[in-house]
């Protein structure tokens, strides 16, 4: 029964900024909001509840709900209710109150008010008369529900309803309340919009005050720390401060959604950032369009996960991960005069001092860029991956070396190792390929090893490539197969405009490699789980999502039909 819920968060919302200052008028023109709280129609509700009862195997939610609806009110429904209109409700701020200088409390916020799409509130009130008991009217107009110290009170004005829990904050109400929150109810289920841009400098620049009091306790050198540690945590937690205070300052609005996709019919929860016109912040947000991914083969359709990543840091944050890997420098460069035999020490150096070598040179271009799968069916399994490193050759040197050595100190084991087992567009691989032992002690020991050559092969293969600026790894059947093809279609695709990140996992395959291999007490689940799937074809999705929007950002986690179904299948079952 949602729709009761969601009214009463409204009120509660209400109720609990009148706390936050005392009640006060003022001309509606003066103020500003800072909250918005938005809640999508009546009808578009029951539309959800609808959708999640079909999905989760439950048909007759809707008439639930209705057939409590009818009991609550004898029988006359939500009487007086536009059931095609949004909810609302707004906290909003007399700027020329909170931005007083020197004032004990920077931030007056006025009480708040729920807007409800009601017509005829006499009407309203009268049908829930059962639950809300009988309204008093200490005005004209005005009706109150509750006592006097848990009072909420009523006004219509035109088509809609304000609730409030004071008199005073429905003294001045505007003609159109919805322009407020009617943008995000054509998106969302539910939203909270912070207008953070109508935040006085007087409470920001407390909060950063506060900020930098915060930090400050926080560097003090520790017992024990050395000053060359102490100075890199101190630098990097300015740096973070720096960042964060920027933000504070040059925030515009902050975005929380929820939203059932009936077409899609998906569920996806959403933050928005987004950043004021002409500020740094502003700038950095517009460069995350134009982000570009050299590693688009390794986004395999079907694939069980795929992910892609890519980021462009600024110089400034290039510069502290530099730092951070200078630092790092020293103190692997003394663990290893520590702890390394002093025949082996000189090489030990050498080769950490050539692998950070390319770590550095990669953090001090800012770039990141990579990509990976794993593929999973009924007689594959393979995992692959690719990224950029700068001076790749040099990793590649330092694998050659330790490769080489470990070859000569465990013949055995090396003798599974191959250097330069092929080459292909550029790329060096080498190999190494491990025989699954034969299980013979029980049956059931037999029966895994069957399963896992059945998705593997007799060998477990493991391929690492080297190219000029790029470093890949590859396991499973096929493993040299497939990162050829995958290797091959990034080029052949050139570089692609992407979204800083994307992960994205099909739920099927991993249910359905489960209950082929898994332990014997996790496959009768993931049978089940296969089950309930059967009939969703490659909606089964639980995607991730950071992507560029206007003068910001957004953060998406949305969830398939085919999961859906799965998570009503479950509780279900409790």
């Amino acid at each position: 029964m949602k729709h009761l819920p969601r009214c009463a968060a409204v009120a509660a919302l209400v109720l609990s900024v009148s706390a936050v200052g005392p009640a006060r008028t003022a001309r509606g023109a003066d103020l500003k909001p800072l909250v918005v709280v938005s809640v999508s129609g009546y009808d578009e509700l029951l539309g959800d509840i609808e959708l999640v009862g079909r999905l989760t195997g439950n048909p007759d939610a809707v008439k639930w709900v209705q057939r409590t609806i009818a009991t609550v009110t004898s029988d006359q429904g939500l009487a007086g209710l536009d059931k095609t209109r949004p909810w609302g409700a707004v906290v909003q701020i007399d700027p020329d109150v909170a931005g007083q200088s020197g004032m004990a409390e920077p931030l007056k916020l006025l009480p708040g008010y729920g807007v409800l799409p009601i017509t005829d509130l006499p009407a309203f009130l009268g049908a829930l008369e059962n639950v809300v008991g009988r309204p008093e009217q200490p005005q004209d107009g005005i009706f109150r529900l509750g006592g006097p110290r848990n009072a909420l009170y009523l006004k219509q004005a035109g088509q809609w309803t304000f609730v409030a829990p004071s008199i005073e904050s429905l003294s001045d109400l505007p003609e159109k309340p919805d322009v407020l929150f009617a943008d995000l109810a054509e998106e969302f289920d539910l939203a909270v919009r912070f207008h953070a841009t109508n935040l006085p400098d007087t409470l920001r620049e407390t909060l950063v005050a506060e900020l930098r009091k915060g930090a400050a306790r926080d560097t003090q050198q520790r017992p024990g720390e050395e000053d060359d540690e102490f100075a890199l945590r101190r630098r990097l937690s300015d740096h973070v401060l720096q960042s964060i205070i920027r933000l504070v300052n040059e925030t515009d609005e902050v975005t929380l959604g929820w939203a059932l996709d009936h077409d899609a019919q998906k569920t996806f929860g959403e933050l928005r950032v987004t950043a004021r016109k002409g500020t740094q912040t502003a700038r950095d947000m517009a460069g995350l369009a134009k982000l570009q991914s050299a590693f688009g083969g390794f986004v395999i359709p079907g694939a069980a996960l795929t992910a892609r990543w890519t980021h462009q840091a600024a110089s400034g944050d290039a510069d502290q991960v530099v730092a951070v890997i200078d630092a790092l420098r020293k103190r692997v460069i003394e663990g290893i005069e520590r702890d390394v035999p002093e025949k082996d020490v000189e090489d030990a150096k050498r080769l950490a001092g050539q692998f950070i070598d390319a770590v550095r040179a990669t953090a001090s271009g800012g770039r990141m860029d990579g990509a990976a799968a794993l593929i999973l069916d009924t007689e594959v399994a393979t995992f692959l991956a690719g990224g950029h490193v700068a001076e790749a050759t040099k990793v590649e040197g330092v694998f050659r070396e330790l490769a080489e050595k470990f070859r000569q100190e465990q013949p055995l084991v090396g003798s599974w190792l191959k250097l330069d087992a092929d080459t292909y567009r550029g790329v060096r691989f080498h190999t190494l390929t491990i025989p699954i032992p034969e299980e013979s002690a029980t049956p059931e020991k037999a029966e895994e090893r069957e399963k896992i050559v059945q998705k593997i092969g007799p060998s477990a293969e493991m391929v690492v490539g080297f190219g000029k600026e790029s470093v890949y790894f590859a396991a499973g059947r096929d493993a040299m197969k497939t990162l050829k093809q995958a290797i091959e279609k990034s080029e052949s695709t050139g570089t692609q405009t992407v979204a800083p990140l994307r992960v994205s996992v099909a739920v099927k395959p991993i249910a359905q490699f489960l209950a082929e291999v898994g332990k014997q007490r996790d496959q009768a689940k993931a049978a089940d789980a296969v089950a309930v799937l059967e009939s969703v074809v490659g909606n089964d999705h639980v995607n991730f999502v950071i992507r560029p929007i206007e003068q910001g950002v957004a953060i998406r986690l949305e969830a398939e039909e085919g999961v859906l179904k799965l998570v009503g299948k479950m509780v279900s079952n409790q």
